[in-house]
């Protein structure tokens, strides 16, 4: 019987986990996911996964500071770290953050760093042919969250527009309580010949997007680590991203336009500049798709 069967169907798992471990002759438990079951054990080591700490960096956002969602995630962090013989987390930022948050031994938390695993990423040519653009086109796969600011995206389209530079908006990703917003914006200015949305799709549906897009943009609140930007690097895609702060673990800033701050203009120009200097263009995506590959060895 595995972990998670004697989870489900045992209402009192409870009391039993750590018998089942060790009949089981179980010593540690590695959790790769932030798990809550990790908090339901008592006599068996385990292992901790931390992805972000983004409800105490970014409480302003419904999906992460809702009072329910909030207190779930600290039940959660409060109950597991301090107990967990290893914490694993992806860059420093986070790392520094787990210590100062929730006062644990810098020395139990490790870092194994984010990559993008593109082993399923298979050429297929009829995503971007299918959508008949005249002109180039942004890429920015995100599902529909506050903290993604799409609303950004849009009003970057929208004002280049006005320059006379003329670009589509690709977007692919499920609702999460944001896209009626998003479609409202797009109707007031005015970019509903402008913006494609395709939804959830596949590894092996993406590819061909980055590699005919004229960027990925990804103006996120939440971070330092995305799947899009290391997937931009493997398909030479240029990356204009969130900048995060410098970290080892983390894209270098000689790899991707950084973003320091949301301004419209300054994100007009590094658009139109992609295609204007080619030289720096080249060199930011060589740098990317290096920093890519050493984290995948």
């Amino acid at each position: 019987m595995n972990l998670l069967k004697l989870i489900k169907y045992n209402k009192k798992y409870n009391l039993y986990l750590d018998s089942f471990f060790k009949e089981k002759k179980i010593d540690i438990i590695y959790f790769i996911s932030p798990n809550h079951y990790s908090t339901k054990i008592y006599n068996t080591k385990f292992v901790t996964t931390v992805w972000d700490l983004c409800h105490r960096e970014h409480s302003e956002f419904p999906e992460v500071g809702r009072k329910d969602i909030y207190r779930q995630r600290e039940l959660f962090l409060k109950n597991s770290l301090n107990r967990s013989s290893i914490i694993i987390t992806d860059n420093n930022l986070t790392k520094n953050n787990i210590t100062k948050y929730y006062n644990v031994d810098n020395k139990r938390i490790k870092i194994i760093p984010y990559y993008a695993d593109t082993n399923e990423f298979d050429v297929n040519e009829k995503i971007s042919n299918d959508l008949h653009l005249d002109e180039p086109f942004i890429f920015y796969p995100a599902n529909f969250w506050k903290h993604k600011n799409h609303k950004l995206v849009l009003e970057v389209i929208h004002d280049l527009k006005k320059d006379g530079h003329y670009f589509n908006l690709v977007l692919t990703g499920t609702n999460k309580g944001y896209l009626e917003e998003i479609k409202k914006t797009i109707n007031q200015l005015k970019l509903n010949d402008r913006v494609y949305f395709l939804g959830h799709l596949k590894k092996n549906e993406i590819n061909n997007l980055y590699e005919k897009a004229h960027c990925l943009f990804m103006p996120t609140y939440f971070g330092p680590s995305n799947l899009p930007p290391l997937e931009a690097a493997k398909f030479n895609c240029p990356i204009v991203y969130t900048y995060f702060g410098e970290d080892d673990y983390i894209l270098p800033e000689n790899a991707y336009w950084p973003i320091k701050e949301f301004n419209i203009k300054t994100i007009k120009n590094i658009i139109v500049n992609i295609d204007k200097k080619k030289q720096e263009t080249i060199a930011k995506i060589t740098s990317a798709k290096k920093f890519n590959d050493e984290m995948c060895k």
